[in-house]
């Protein structure tokens, strides 16, 4: 055996003798007792056995709880990184895609949660909007002359003017009640029939020519060719359609009078509001051209219909103008006062609303929070009323509840993935 030779397998034989205590030592310490054992295992720890590999590590997207991985990498949908799941608790929740969440005094702490306690009271908050000034289209009064004709001259009154019952306005010709105030007066000339008589007044009558219309005509000096315009009530012009000298249509209007001594205010409401009035409701007007003047009014009448575009409806209140201050136009702040029942609240922040859903989170023993579907009624800046799902006396989450709802969804989907145990 030469020198090289030798060397080599002293070599080899002193790599194997450290191997075997290598060996040896590894099984002194598995035995935990300080002695050899007198047989080598005969397999390695299975899962049954009490050592066992660590849960697989899971990485999620704090904005896409349904990206899952096995390692740490750009979320695909919004590029964030992935943070590490936090194993824990989880059970079942009423909601669909929750699940209960379950965490300790650290980690409540860290998210701060916070929780109010259900209450049963009453709310009277006052619903406010801006109302504006209108006339009332009830009290309006339109002025037309049934046949054809024009407008020979108009009376010195503007717009804006007050104008009272049988006031003249104007004067107009008519060719073809002309033709009937002259039948008219030669049947009276000659003696006709009184029924002949009576029927040609009643058609003057549907012409517009009243009783005493007829007896001024017979008093004059005309000829019956010329008609006056007279106001048939009192109130304010608002419009006038024609000037001297035009011509008009039958049943053309030619002036609008209106009653802005009783105006009406009107106010648009969303449907959520409007389902909470009645008529009779007492309110306050505040005109902006008089602020701190407080007027009274009630509601006079709800919309039947709503507006299919902005899911609102027009609320009208009757507002009586002391001496005539308002103008129609004016805008304010309107108060409706409306009564409060008792029932259930929980303040607004507290509601999860998706759409499709609206649940809460409700604290439980054990730093468990549950996701619970509810049912809500009427909502005020102060709370919303809870119909069903909640008891008087429980509490729910009023802060971190999106932190909350986060996690209740990571945990359904690790859930149903096998993710979490």
């Amino acid at each position: 055996m030469t020198p090289s030779t030798r060397a080599t397998h002293v070599a080899g034989v002193v790599r194997w003798l450290i191997v075997g205590g290598s060996a040896l030592a590894a099984l002194y310490a598995w035995r935990g007792d300080g002695s050899l054992p007198t047989a080598l295992p005969t397999a390695l720890p299975t899962a049954a056995s009490p050592v066992s590999a660590a849960a697989p590590e899971r990485w999620t997207c704090p904005m896409h709880p349904e990206i899952l991985r096995d390692h740490n990498e750009p979320c695909p949908l919004c590029g964030m990184d992935l943070v590490k799941v936090e194993t824990g608790e989880t059970t079942p929740a009423p909601v669909e895609g929750r699940a209960t969440v379950v965490l300790d005094e650290r980690r409540r702490r860290n998210a701060g949660i916070r929780t109010v306690k259900v209450e049963r009271r009453s709310l009277q908050e006052p619903i406010r909007a801006i109302g504006t000034v209108v006339p009332d289209e009830r009290r309006s009064t339109a002025i037309a002359v049934r046949e054809q004709g024009w407008v020979v001259e108009l009376a010195p009154i503007s717009l804006g003017s007050f104008v009272r019952t049988g006031e003249r306005l104007g004067s107009y010709r008519s060719p073809s009640l002309s033709a009937a105030v002259r039948e008219w007066r030669l049947l009276r000339a000659s003696g006709a029939d009184a029924a002949m008589v009576a029927g040609v007044e009643s058609r003057l009558a549907l012409l517009g020519l009243d009783e005493a219309d007829r007896n001024a005509l017979v008093s004059g000096d005309n000829g019956g060719e010329l008609f006056s315009l007279r106001a048939p009530s009192s109130g304010t012009l608002v419009r006038r359609t024609v000037t001297a000298g035009e011509a008009f249509a039958p049943g053309q209007t030619l002036f609008e009078l209106s009653d802005l001594d009783d105006l009406r205010l009107s106010v648009t409401l969303p449907e959520s509001e409007l389902m909470q009035l009645r008529v009779g409701m007492p309110a306050t007007f505040e005109p902006r051209a008089n602020p701190g003047t407080a007027l009274a009014a009630r509601i006079d009448l709800l919309a039947p219909a709503l507006d299919p575009a902005s899911r609102s409806g027009a609320v009208r209140l009757r507002l009586v103008s002391p001496a005539r201050r308002l103008r129609a136009g004016m805008s304010g702040d309107v108060r409706i006062d409306r009564p409060g029942q008792s029932a259930l609240r929980v303040p607004n922040d507290a509601i999860i609303d998706t759409g499709e859903a609206r649940y809460v989170f409700v604290a439980l023993d054990g730093g468990r929070y549950e996701p619970r579907p509810i049912k809500t009624g009427a909502s005020t800046t102060q709370g919303t009323e809870v119909l069903e799902g909640l008891g008087d006396g429980e509490e729910v989450v009023v802060a971190a509840n999106f932190l909350l709802d986060s996690e209740s969804r990571l945990r359904a989907l690790q859930t149903r993935s096998g993710g979490a145990r």
